[in-house]
């Protein structure tokens, strides 16, 4: 088909610029991603599980499934309201959040969760895009909290080093005291005085007529005898 003359030269125009806008609307259209923020959850026994799923953009018209497992052994876990018992969906009416609770966790809902975006309602096992994965690790204990027992190690540090502090001040202080109290050592001078309070327990041949000493004796005959005494003090 030819377009001759200027009326075929506008409607070539026309043709081309409904093409353009056709085109640009393609490139702008968003692509089709399945978010799941968490990689790994720990969840104690009895507890609520909540597995988080986002999924945005533009895709074919097949519904938003969870699976637990992968591969030939995977297993639905969530299909629309009302599939599971113990399964609920936050918000059903978000064609964007896909978010489900699992209530009351058991042993057997330990695994990995993919959230994922099926082709059409008819093909319910052709996945086109899934999520990364969350892991779940299903415990029979809380997780330990530790906080206690780092402030009990730093109160007990700090005892230990105050009763070391105390020691070395008690103990400097009792060498302070016994240095004080330690008599002076004697000096030379000191040492050649006699010392007070020492009594000659011996008095011998003591004068009795003259007990002074201060007037010389008489000579006396070798046949006089002068009257001395010995004395002793216990």
């Amino acid at each position: 088909m030819a377009f001759k003359g200027p009326l075929g030269c506008l409607f070539l125009n026309a043709l081309m610029s409904q093409f353009s806008k056709g085109m640009e609307g393609v490139a702008k259209e968003p692509q089709l991603q399945v978010y799941q923020p968490k990689n790994a959850i720990s969840v104690q026994i009895g507890d609520n599980l909540t597995l988080e799923c986002r999924v945005t953009g533009e895709g074919p018209p097949g519904p938003v499934r969870w699976f637990l497992g992968e591969g030939p052994t995977k297993k639905v876990i969530y299909a629309g309201a009302g599939s599971f018992e113990r399964i609920t969906r936050n918000n059903e009416k978000s064609d964007e959040d896909f978010t489900i609770v699992i209530h009351n966790v058991t042993w057997e809902d330990a695994g990995i969760y993919y959230c994922g975006k099926l082709k059409s309602h008819y093909q319910k096992e052709n996945v086109i895009l899934r999520g990364g994965g969350t892991e779940v690790v299903v415990t029979d204990l809380p997780p330990p909290n530790t906080a206690p027992v780092v402030a009990g190690v730093s109160v007990l540090l700090l005892a230990v080093l105050l009763l070391v502090a105390v020691y070395i001040y008690v103990k400097k202080r009792r060498g302070r005291n016994q240095d004080t109290s330690r008599p002076e050592a004697p000096t030379q001078e000191n040492a050649s005085l006699p010392k007070q309070g020492v009594v000659n327990k011996e008095i011998v041949y003591a004068d009795l007529k003259d007990p002074s000493g201060l007037r010389r004796p008489k000579q006396r005959k070798t046949e006089e005898h002068s009257e001395y005494a010995s004395v002793r003090v216990a």
